[in-house]
């Protein structure tokens, strides 16, 4: 009797919640295109579905080889389709193969339940990893009933290495300036400033950490907090973490100017080089002569922790441009 109770209040709330949010839309609609309102009745419908049921995609193991976003079409989009089915995608057509405006709505949705931001359906490697982790606890739990090593502590920054191959070696971390390092003004916002480009062989790895040092030189004498706002390490456009480095207290190593960004979860496959793009928004001048242009500032990587396929953590402080007496810096 109280199951059933319980099954038939669940079904009345959910009724009621899609009820509410369908007369939000009834005001907007009218200016909304037809291919806009379907795209918020999509988003709804997966809503919905996420109230009654679950906040994970299917266990579906799927093989992701590139970025996948509006237009991209081919057996694994319909993979990613499949997953996300019923739960966040509901199409009248099924899984095409086509990532169009409902497949976008239904990522989106998928990761806000998932805690992947920016939450805006582009699938690229940040999703991917969260999916393969999820995918991959999903199989766990359905083979164990009670297993407590299914759930890692969250107080450490390394994830799950169940989804990595191999014992993974750093064998390159270059630093390089920014596409926009030439064009950097005060009131900037999303300035690309530096790159890492960061490849292993042995095996794969997931990135946790990695501590970067913002280093005035020249005639620069302010502090980095009076003149970097967020700061953020991004690959392919999907943000991995963010710090405010307006924020004095965020720094390691206020002296340094050292920066720790932690609980990365960045997977990168054997002999497959990515480049991490730091994003910074400029609060302040910097040039001591007083020029609305900044000028006369380093960064440097100072290490990056990973882990392997065999739960081997490794802090390397060496390689490529890792060095932290090393010249190579990005200048901006």
């Amino acid at each position: 009797m109280n199951i059933t109770a319980n099954t038939v209040a669940s079904k009345l709330f959910v009724a009621f919640v899609a009820a509410a949010m369908l007369v939000t839309l009834a005001t907007p609609a009218k200016a909304a295109t037809a291919t806009e309102l379907q795209a918020q009745i999509d988003a709804l419908m997966a809503q919905i579905s996420a109230l009654s049921g679950s906040s994970s995609a299917s266990s579906a193991s799927c093989t992701f080889t590139r970025s996948l976003t509006v237009g991209s079409e081919g057996s694994d989009v319909k993979c990613l389709q499949d997953a996300l089915t019923p739960t966040y995608f509901n199409h009248a057509g099924g899984s095409t193969g086509y990532f169009g405006s409902v497949t976008a709505s239904a990522v989106a949705a998928w990761q806000s339940a998932n805690g992947v931001s920016p939450a805006v359906g582009y699938f690229g490697p940040v999703s991917q990893a969260k999916f393969n982790a999820t995918a991959s606890t999903d199989d766990s739990s359905d083979d164990s009933s009670d297993d407590s090593s299914d759930d890692s502590s969250d107080d450490s920054d390394d994830s799950s290495s169940s989804d990595l191959q191999g014992e993974a070696d750093l064998t390159t971390f270059d630093v390089a300036d920014g596409d926009d390092s030439d064009d950097v003004e005060e009131g900037s916002e999303g300035v690309e400033i530096a790159q890492f480009d960061v490849e292993f062989n042995d095996g794969d790895a997931m990135v946790s950490r990695l501590d970067i040092a913002l280093v005035g030189t020249g005639n620069t004498e302010a502090d980095p907090w009076d003149v970097f706002g967020d700061i953020s390490l991004e690959v392919d456009g999907d943000v991995l973490a963010t710090i405010d480095a307006s924020d004095k207290d965020e720094y390691l190593d206020e002296d340094a100017g050292t920066l720790r960004f932690t609980g990365l979860d960045l997977v990168v496959s054997e002999d497959e080089e990515i480049t991490i793009s730091v994003v910074a928004d400029i609060t302040s001048s910097v040039d001591s002569a007083g020029s609305a242009t900044l000028a006369d500032w380093d960064l440097t990587a100072e290490s990056v922790r990973y882990i392997d396929a065999d739960d081997v953590t490794t802090t390397d402080t060496d390689t490529g441009d890792l060095d932290v007496d090393t010249t190579d810096a990005a200048e901006f």
